[in-house]
């Protein structure tokens, strides 16, 4: 439950997701488990792009590579931003693989409208 919930905050954004948060320790506290969880995540801020940039390409290949190559040069922070944190904090993270967060990630593109996110994934 938690990681589907820290999977909606790139996406929704941390004021958007805070109610969520705090319903589901609730839940968890309400059933007997122990808060904090143990921690999930499998990178560290030095390999978070690099894992993160690994997963994008094995999900939509050369296509990563031409976004990277064809955005602005004051643009491609936003490029390494996505790589580093929705791929390389989230989808690297112990527990479902890459199948799960898509679909997870699917619903969430969509809630926003954004098309053109949609086909790549």
């Amino acid at each position: 439950m938690k990681e589907i919930v820290y999977q909606s905050i790139p996406y929704t954004g941390i004021n958007n997701s805070f109610d969520f948060i705090h319903a589901t320790n609730e839940i968890l506290e309400g059933r007997g488990i122990k808060l904090p969880l143990e921690g999930q995540s499998k990178t560290m801020p030095e390999t978070r792009y690099e894992k993160g940039l690994e997963i994008q390409k094995a999900i939509f290949g050369e296509m990563i590579d031409k976004m990277y190559e064809e955005s602005p040069e004051n643009q491609i922070h936003i490029q390494k931003y996505l790589s580093a944190n929705c791929f390389g904090d989230y989808y690297t993270r112990k527990g479902p693989n890459v199948k799960p967060w898509e679909f997870l990630t699917f619903p969430m593109i969509l809630s926003l409208g954004c098309e053109p996110q949609l086909k790549g994934h």
